[in-house]
């Protein structure tokens, strides 16, 4: 909830593109690399924004997204240990790709709404 509202403080249409962008993503990653079995949550769309506030925080450094990076290194800094192999049950493949993905989104989705 509370990266939500983070990443909804950028806009709406933003929001939207950011979301449906991670999710695609991420779910095509881990369908394609991720080990067999069940992948069911939400996680990669929550590693998804954490990883997208801190790479938009380095990338566009803009004093919103550089205080809305801090807050999530401050307050969310032990999801970066959810992106390798922990707990059997624990979908780490889903962690470490929606996080991929929060990356790659923050790199190139402003090219992409631009043109």
């Amino acid at each position: 909830f509370i990266l939500t509202n983070l990443v909804l403080l950028q806009g709406l249409n933003g929001f939207i593109w950011v979301t449906g962008s991670v999710i695609f993503l991420s779910g095509l990653l881990t369908w394609c690399f991720g080990r067999r079995g069940l992948h069911i949550g939400a996680s990669s769309l929550i590693m998804g924004y954490w990883s997208y506030l801190l790479t938009n925080a380095y990338h566009q450094q803009t004093v919103v997204s550089v205080i809305l990076g801090l807050v999530c290194i401050y307050y969310f800094s032990g999801f970066f240990f959810e992106i390798f192999p922990g707990k059997k049950s624990t979908s780490w493949e889903g962690h470490l790709f929606g996080a991929l993905s929060g990356v790659l989104v923050a790199l190139f989705l402003p090219q992409l709404i631009a043109n």
